[in-house]
């Protein structure tokens, strides 16, 4: 697909998603589960509530948007899994020292949410990564740069705690973003969305 080699590989994917749902019904609670969609989810229990969930969510949105460790929302046995880059991070503190390298060791970043849907027990989003490089990324020393890149991410919950995050950006329009041209930072503290 022409889009993941641009950057926007994720949103097409993030859309696609959105159709699927839309045209399975978000009520057809069998038809917006994860496994339905391929939206990357684990098994998800049919107790999990929509509304459970999107608490759920709120709380580790807050807990990412004020500076603190989202830790208390994120399962024991969680998985984060980077999608362009194959990268699986096992385990709640492997999953936390991940975020903190991405979004506070290699990057002083963050995500913007400029779409969400969130069912019983899962949740896609989408938006943009935007951060300046401070440290080293994938082999690069920290350059001052600074990025915007789409993603999406996918997440499940499960007893109220996120069981699994997939993140999905493009890596090489990172890299190509940190070697090029500066964005200026200003230029992304504007963009909308919730910042996270």
């Amino acid at each position: 697909m022409h889009g993941a080699r641009n950057g926007y590989g994720s949103i097409v994917r993030f859309a696609m998603v959105v159709g699927i749902i839309t045209a399975l019904g978000m009520s057809g609670a069998a038809a917006a589960t994860p496994e339905r969609c391929s939206c990357g989810g684990g098994a998800v229990p049919p107790a999990m509530s929509a509304a459970g969930t999107a608490q759920a969510l709120e709380a580790y949105w807050a807990m990412l948007d004020s500076g603190a460790s989202p830790e208390t929302t994120v399962a024991e046995d969680a998985v984060l899994t980077l999608g362009d880059m194959g990268q699986q991070f096992e385990g709640r503190a492997a999953v936390m020292s991940a975020m903190n390298n991405l979004f506070h060791g290699a990057f002083a970043g963050r995500l913007t949410v400029d779409e969400r849907i969130i069912g019983g027990g899962w949740a896609a989003t989408s938006g943009t990564f935007v951060g300046t490089q401070i440290g080293s990324y994938d082999g690069m020393a920290a350059t001052g740069h600074s990025v915007a890149v789409p993603y999406t991410a996918f997440y499940t919950v499960v007893d109220g705690q996120i069981d699994s995050i997939r993140l999905d950006f493009s890596q090489q329009d990172l890299l190509r973003q940190l070697a090029g041209t500066v964005i200026p930072w200003s230029s992304t503290q504007t963009r909308p969305g919730m910042p996270y």
